[in-house]
């Protein structure tokens, strides 16, 4: 190998690697919102349409990129609709190497993914390597700056769904610190469908907000959390009688 290719700690960062940068970022010109997400309804920059536009500008200018995964998350989250989907999160690191004189740079970045197969870690990479490319290259919209609008994720992939367990624990201390409901459960379905209509309108009152959701399935660990607290105002009271 001819040793002026070798990436060194003592070519990193030189002259080569940043001249050829910017050779690349001079003649790249903007790449326009080519795709629409079908279920947001909003229009993106495609990959495909990114690498179409830099790969050939890199191969004449000399830059050779490598990637290392450093580290990946990955969890199972549950949609609005009640499916499921794989979501990952990987860490990597990306070497853009010149070809002239081995100088390089790096630089570490993160990507997300989600998919309901085998296809979440290729998309959280694919991500990863998207903000690479147009941060460092600084890629110009012909149109207005993504961040005008910041589009609602479909799932909460961090606020997850709390067990039916710890819920029905919240249900029977609401019971216990609003004596007048009946300590007993009601015998009487007419009086059961009444006292879970005070729950759930009580849930709704203290989670309060603009935002409507469903207290018998929909209890996320914000929501759960907030109640929790205001039934736990005595201190361990909540704690003591709803460990069973």
């Amino acid at each position: 190998m001819d040793d002026k290719l070798e990436a060194t700690d003592d070519n990193y960062g030189s002259k080569g690697i940043i001249e050829a940068l910017i050779r690349v970022k001079s003649r790249i010109g903007a790449i326009a919102k080519d795709a629409k997400n079908q279920q947001q309804k909003y229009d993106y920059r495609s990959i495909d349409a990114i690498y179409n536009h830099v790969q050939p500008l890199m191969s004449q200018c000399g830059i050779l990129t490598i990637f290392d995964v450093v580290d990946r998350e990955r969890e199972m989250v549950q949609t609005a609709k009640g499916g499921t989907l794989v979501y990952t999160l990987v860490k990597v690191e990306y070497r853009l190497i010149c070809q002239a004189d081995g100088s390089w740079l790096y630089v570490n970045v993160y990507g997300e993914g989600m998919d309901s197969g085998d296809k979440s870690t290729a998309k959280a990479m694919t991500a990863a390597h998207k903000c690479v490319l147009t941060q460092i290259l600084e890629l110009p919209y012909s149109e207005v700056d993504p961040d005008a609008n910041s589009p609602e994720w479909a799932i909460a992939h961090v606020d997850r769904r709390v067990p039916d367990a710890d819920v029905a624990k919240i249900k029977r201390a609401w019971v216990r610190v609003n004596p007048e409901v009946g300590a007993d459960a009601p015998t009487d379905g007419a009086k059961r469908a009444e006292r879970h209509r005070e729950f759930c309108k009580w849930a709704v009152r203290v989670v309060g907000g603009s935002e409507a959701w469903d207290v018998d399935r929909e209890w996320t660990s914000d929501r759960y959390n907030t109640c929790f607290d205001e039934l736990d105002k005595d201190g361990a009271f909540l704690e003591e009688n709803t460990s069973g």
